[in-house]
């Protein structure tokens, strides 16, 4: 008897710490909603600064000596400059990093295409790496990587590799632009609306506020999130594109890429297990995967 005693009040007190929970939730909700109409520019700026805000790497002395033996250049898209660095001859693989990330995470790729005869191209999305900037977001990463895909470079790119964020971006771009590439998607954000919703919800901001927030880069960029949600676009192309994601990686579920093959058939998915959302970039099978599929291509 006194263990179900014990037992009942075990689960009452889960049940109030639930309660008391989703009514600090509630009130968090509430408050900001509160707070915004009162004082909409410094919420919009604490949400700006959480949301769109990245953490800038910070090269080590060997990454900056490594960079210089690239050829270093700089675009100029909307009003950010790009920082950009190329290595080889050959024809051009394209490396567009993630969120929070920097162009020489692909470090581990680029011997490995330079010695199949490729060229590789990397550069920091604004805010990134050494890329001037405070703020940053996937319309921003779009127009970088749409840049490349009409420059002069054009008639030079063979492929593109992106990860998370940067694997959206390479779908939106290749849909706006009407191109068709042979293409890596790395643990990509492809249902971007999704996660995005899911990050403003863990920090308890109503949508409407949100909303407005991205109402105003939609207006900046004219992209929508809703119809350029990578979701949307990734019919175009599929024949190809691959994945390669980690069945349990923890940024972006690996249940949004098997979505998309019983979606497009015609994609390729490789399963990774334990190299989790980052560390997948440096593990030989995935560079080995990812060079022989570009190679094969072009025999």
């Amino acid at each position: 008897m006194a263990h179900s005693y014990r037992l009942l009040k075990s689960e009452t007190g889960i049940e109030r710490t639930v309660e008391r929970k989703m009514l600090f939730k509630n009130l968090t909700r509430r408050l900001i909603a509160f707070l915004w109409q009162l004082t909409p520019g410094i919420i919009g700026s604490l949400i700006n600064k959480q949301f769109f805000t990245p953490q800038r790497h910070h090269y080590t002395q060997t990454q900056l000596e490594y960079l210089n033996t690239g050829n270093a250049f700089e675009i100029k898209v909307n009003d950010d400059t790009i920082k950009c660095w190329k290595w080889g001859k050959g024809p051009m693989i394209i490396f567009i990093h993630g969120w929070n990330g920097f162009g020489l995470q692909f470090y581990p790729f680029i011997k490995s295409f330079l010695n199949k005869g490729f060229s590789v191209l990397i550069f920091d999305s604004p805010g990134h790496g050494l890329s001037p900037g405070n703020t940053c977001s996937y319309f921003q990463m779009t127009d970088v990587l749409r840049q490349f895909i009409t420059s002069s470079f054009t008639d030079k790119i063979a492929g593109l590799i992106g990860h998370s964020f940067g694997a959206a971006a390479i779908v939106n771009s290749l849909e706006k632009e009407q191109f068709n590439l042979p293409a890596v998607l790395i643990s990509p954000a492809i249902q971007l609306n999704k996660i995005i919703d899911h990050a403003f919800s863990q920090y308890q901001i109503p949508k409407g506020v949100y909303s407005k927030l991205i109402g105003e880069y939609e207006k900046k960029y004219k992209y929508s999130f809703s119809k350029d949600d990578p979701i949307n676009l990734i019919s175009w192309n599929a024949d190809n594109y691959v994945i390669i994601h980690d069945q349990f990686d923890p940024v972006i579920p690996f249940s949004d890429s098997k979505q998309i093959i019983q979606m497009l058939p015609k994609i390729k998915l490789m399963a990774v297990k334990e190299l989790g959302h980052k560390k997948i970039l440096k593990n030989e099978t995935v560079i080995h995967k990812s060079v022989n599929y570009f190679h094969n291509f072009y025999l």
